[in-house]
C-alpha cells in the first residue's frame, strides 16, 4: 500500500526516518498545545528530578530553541569549559523527527499524559534491496541522498519490517505533461547515479529520458529584412537575436503570455513536485536566472558535483545551476519555438594575424545588447553542430542601426576601425545613405566611433603597497594594507582562555565574534551575519575581518568579543574591484575562469594600489599594478615597469574593457 511521506532525518540511505503526512497533520495539532504548556509553566514546576533512561520528556532543543517530544537514550558525562567539573548530559532521541541531541537535565520536563497518546511519528527507514558499492557510502551519496530528501512530499512503497526497521522506496508518479527523467524512484536515482547497489543481483536502472522537445522553427528565408534585438553576443561569428515583422508582433505577444504563464506555474507550489531525480545532456527543463524569473532552457553539460550547464534557449546566454535549481518543464510550454536565432556577420573575417576576434571586436558586438531595436537582413542561410552535436540553422546577416539620415552597418564599423577584414561588398561601407533623407548631408561617425580609445588615464593616484588576501570574485577583491597590522597573535591567545557560548540565544545581541580558524590554528576576528539550521544542528555564517572571506561554522564554536581594544580596531582588509573592466557575456557575473584565473595568479602577493572611488555599496573601485623588471640590454640597468592588472585580464580575454583605465 503506497503512501504520502516526508523525510524528517538522515543518516545514511541505509539510517533515515520517515513522517507519514497523515500522522504529521495529527501531530501538529497536539504540537502547539505542549509547546504553550512547557513555556507557561511556572519556573520550578514541571522539573525532573531523576532522569531515567527510556523515559519520555517534554525537551527543549538546543539547535532550535522549541519544546519537541524525546526520548532519554543514555546518560554520558563531559568535561566542562569553564571549570574542571564534569557536567552530566543526556542522549536524547526526538521521537517525532528522528534525530539525536546531548543536552542537561535543566532542559527536560515532565510530560503530561494527553500528550503520550499519540505515539512518535518517525519511523526508522531503509532503501530495500540497496547498498553501498564499497565498504560504505560516500560523503557524495549520502549528500544526493539528502538532496533528494529535501524535495517535499514522496509516495512511499513498504516492502517488508525487520527489527523495527521499514525497508522502503519512495518516489512519485509519471506526469504525463511534463517531461520526464525517466526515474520515478529515489532508489533507482541512486544506483543509476553509482552511489549504490541494487543488492540482491537486479541489474542497474536503465533511464529512458523523456525526448520532448521545443517546436521547430521554420526556416527564415534569404533576403529578407526584420527587426530584432540583440539578446546575446559572444563574437561576430556569435549572436543570438529576437527576430520579428514590423506588421505582425503576434509572436511578440505569444512569446509574453507564455512568461506570464510561466511564472505562474513554477512560483506556485505544484513546482515542488517538478524537480529532476536525475538529468543528462540535451533534456529540456525550466530554469531560473539572477532576476529571480523562470525561463525554457536546454542542459548542454552535466557535472559530477550535480552541476549542470544550461543555455536559455529564447536568449542564448549559458548559466551554471545545482541540478536541485531546475524544474520539468510543462508540454504546454513547448509549442512556441525557441525566440534565440543563432546568427554571425556576413562578409567578414578577424582582421589580426591568429583569425581569432579580439577583445574589441568583441565587445563592439557585446554593446549591442543595449540597443532596443536594430535591422536586420538575412543574406544567407548555413548549418552548424552545436554543443549537443546537432545540425542547427545559422544565419549569415548584415546589421543596420537606424540614424535620421544613414543606416550604420556595423559590419562595415568593425572593417572601418581595422578590427575584422571585409569578404565582399556588404561589409565594406560603414554608412548606408537613405535616399529619402541624405539631402547631401555630411556622413555622421559610425558607432562608438566618438569613444576615446586612449588607454591612459591622465590623473593619478596616490599609490599604496597591498596585499591580495582573499577573491570572492572579482567584484569582491579584499586587499590588506601592509601599513596597518592587526595583533592576531595577541588576539588569538586572549580568546583561547575564553569560554564558547553556551546557546545560540546569546548571539542574538553579537554583531562581532571570534571563530577558530583550523587551517592556521588561531582564532581570527569576525563579523556575524546570519544564523541557520542545517541537518538539525546551528551554524553561524560569519565574514573574517581580516581575511575578508566567509564561511560557515558551528554556532555553539563561536565565542563573542567583549574587548573593547579588539572591537573598535578596524578591519585589515577592505573590499575592492578593479577600475575600468567588466564581465564578459550578458549575464553580468564573473565567469570563474575570470575568478579562479586571478586568485591564483595574484592572491597571496603584493601590488601597488590607486584608490579612484567609492561605490555605493562600500567598494572601493582601484588600480592594482604589478611591478615587472625589464631588461633593455647588457648596457642598460633593468628598470620598473608597472602593469595594470585590468589590462592582464583583457589582454587574456578574461575581462571585457569597459572604460578607459590606468597604465604605465
Amino acid at each position: 500500500m503506497s503512501r504520502k511521506i516526508i523525510i524528517c532525518h538522515v543518516n545514511s540511505p541505509l539510517d533515515f526516518y520517515i513522517q507519514k503526512v497523515v500522522e504529521r497533520e495529527e501531530y501538529r495539532k497536539i504540537e502547539d498545545k505542549f509547546i504553550s504548556y512547557a513555556e507557561q509553566l511556572p519556573p520550578d514546576q514541571g522539573l525532573v528530578d531523576t532522569v531515567q533512561t527510556g523515559q519520555r520528556y517534554l525537551v527543549r532543543s538546543v539547535q532550535y530553541e522549541s519544546w519537541y517530544r524525546g526520548e532519554i537514550l543514555d546518560e554520558i558525562e563531559s568535561s566542562s569549559t569553564i571549570s574542571e567539573e564534569n557536567i552530566t548530559k543526556h542522549r536524547v532521541f526526538y521521537i517525532d523527527f528522528g534525530n539525536i541531541e546531548e543536552l542537561t537535565k535543566d532542559r527536560l520536563r515532565v510530560l503530561p499524559e494527553e500528550f503520550t497518546q499519540l505515539r512518535g511519528i518517525a519511523i526508522h527507514s531503509a532503501l530495500e534491496d540497496f547498498a553501498p558499492r564499497s565498504s560504505g557510502f560516500s560523503s557524495e551519496a549520502i549528500e544526493t541522498f539528502r538532496e533528494y530528501s529535501d524535495i517535499g512530499v514522496y509516495t512511499m512503497q513498504v516492502f517488508r519490517v525487520k527489527d523495527d526497521i521499514h525497508y522502503i522506496d519512495f518516489g512519485r508518479p509519471s506526469l504525463t505533461d511534463f517531461v520526464d527523467d525517466g526515474i520515478l524512484s529515489v532508489r533507482d536515482a541512486m544506483v543509476w547515479l553509482k552511489h549504490g547497489m541494487f543488492m540482491y543481483g537486479k541489474p542497474d536502472t536503465t533511464v529512458n529520458f523523456s525526448n520532448m522537445k521545443y517546436q521547430t522553427r521554420e526556416e527564415f528565408p534569404v533576403d529578407t529584412k526584420y527587426l530584432c534585438r540583440v539578446t546575446y553576443a559572444e563574437s561576430p561569428d556569435e549572436l543570438y537575436l529576437h527576430l520579428w515583422n514590423a506588421d505582425d508582433k503576434s509572436n511578440i505577444i505569444d512569446f509574453e503570455e507564455m512568461n506570464q504563464q510561466m511564472q505562474l506555474l513554477y512560483n506556485s507550489d505544484t513546482a515542488k513536485d517538478l524537480n529532476f531525480f536525475t538529468i543528462e545532456k540535451g533534456i529540456i527543463c525550466a530554469a531560473p536566472y539572477l532576476d529571480k524569473q523562470w525561463y525554457r532552457a536546454i542542459v548542454l553539460e552535466t557535472y559530477p558535483d550535480r552541476k549542470i550547464l544550461i543555455r536559455y534557449v529564447d536568449y542564448g546566454n549559458k548559466l551554471v545551476l545545482r541540478l536541485s535549481q531546475v524544474r520539468k518543464m510543462a508540454r504546454k510550454f513547448t509549442a512556441l519555438p525557441a525566440q534565440a536565432v543563432r546568427c554571425k556577420l556576413f562578409e567578414i573575417t578577424p582582421s589580426n594575424p591568429s583569425r581569432k576576434w579580439t577583445n574589441e571586436a568583441k565587445k563592439l558586438v557585446v554593446d549591442l545588447e543595449d540597443k532596443p531595436q536594430l535591422l536586420c537582413e538575412i543574406r544567407k542561410v548555413g548549418s552548424i553542430r552545436n554543443e549537443l552535436y546537432e545540425t542547427t540553422f545559422i544565419y549569415h546577416i548584415t546589421l543596420l542601426e537606424e540614424s535620421s539620415d544613414y543606416d550604420i552597418s556595423v559590419t562595415g564599423h568593425l572593417v572601418e576601425e581595422g578590427l575584422a577584414t571585409s569578404t565582399g561588398p556588404s561589409s565594406r561601407i560603414a554608412n548606408h545613405k537613405r535616399p529619402d533623407k541624405a539631402n547631401g548631408k555630411p556622413l555622421p561617425k559610425s558607432l562608438k566611433l566618438q569613444e576615446d580609445r586612449d588607454p591612459t588615464l591622465i590623473k593619478h593616484y596616490d599609490r599604496t603597497k597591498v596585499r591580495i588576501a582573499h577573491v570572492e570574485d572579482l567584484d569582491h577583491i579584499f586587499l590588506k594594507s601592509l601599513s596597518h597590522d592587526f595583533p592576531h597573535k595577541k588576539f588569538s591567545a586572549y580568546m583561547a582562555d575564553l569560554p564558547k557560548i553556551k546557546d545560540v540565544k546569546s548571539l542574538e545581541k553579537v554583531d562581532k565574534v571570534a571563530y577558530y580558524d583550523k587551517v592556521s590554528e588561531v582564532w581570527r576576528r569576525a563579523s556575524l551575519k546570519t544564523i541557520y539550521c542545517k541537518r538539525g544542528l546551528a551554524y553561524a555564517e560569519v565574514h573574517d575581518l581580516d581575511i575578508g572571506s566567509t564561511s560557515d561554522v558551528p554556532a555553539l564554536e563561536l565565542k563573542p568579543i567583549l574587548d573593547k581594544t579588539y572591537l573598535k580596531q578596524r578591519p585589515d582588509v577592505s573590499c575592492a574591484k578593479l577600475a575600468g573592466i567588466k564581465p564578459p557575456g550578458i549575464t553580468g557575473k564573473w565567469p570563474e575562469t575570470s575568478n579562479l584565473f586571478f586568485s591564483s595568479e595574484f592572491c597571496g602577493k603584493d601590488f601597488l594600489c590607486e584608490k579612484i572611488e567609492k561605490s555605493l555599496e562600500s567598494t572601493w573601485v582601484v588600480n592594482l599594478f604589478r611591478e615587472d623588471l625589464e631588461d633593455d640590454g647588457p648596457l642598460s640597468p633593468p628598470k620598473v615597469v608597472l602593469r595594470n592588472l585590468a589590462r592582464l585580464l583583457v589582454e587574456e580575454g578574461l575581462a571585457l574593457p569597459k572604460e578607459r583605465y590606468n597604465d604605465i
